[in-house]
């Protein structure tokens, strides 16, 4: 794979993660300890304002998460991770990624970043890399 198809595979990834995070319910998510004073069955639960604020009518569908886990560490990561903080940090990546797209040096033939011609760093740059870690997910080259 040559830089610059690396560089269209990262970018697709950033992207289907961006839609992703489009889709899914808005607004702030946090962890709600639903144990009511039993410790035999641990139940913690990730829920948004829309749970907790149904609409007056009972037929009225609405946007509402409620997701329950035996462990509350892992409703403080899902909470974490809402989809303001995905959709930022996506779009973030995305952006990043785009002032880094790989160009073929004529004098040299390597393939550079164009941010850091004068550091004459080799493609993928650091910034690059970290993205590439995180989206491509074990498809690196």
């Amino acid at each position: 794979m040559t830089p610059i198809e690396e560089w269209e595979a990262l970018r697709e990834a950033v992207e289907g993660m961006l839609k992703i995070a489009e889709a899914a319910t808005p607004g702030e998510w946090f962890v709600s300890n639903a144990n009511e004073g039993t410790e035999y069955l641990p139940l913690w639960t990730v829920i948004n304002d829309a749970y907790l604020t149904p609409p007056g009518d009972d037929d009225e569908p609405w946007l509402a998460i409620e997701l329950h886990t035996g462990f509350s560490e892992d409703t403080e990561y899902v909470a974490a991770h809402d989809p303001s903080w995905a959709l930022s940090a996506h779009r973030e990546a995305l952006e990043r990624l785009n002032r880094h797209v790989p160009y073929q040096s004529f004098l040299t033939g390597e393939w550079v970043c164009p941010n850091h011609r004068k550091l004459d760093l080799p493609w993928p740059c650091p910034e690059v890399s970290g993205l590439r870690s995180v989206y491509m997910k074990g498809e690196q080259t």
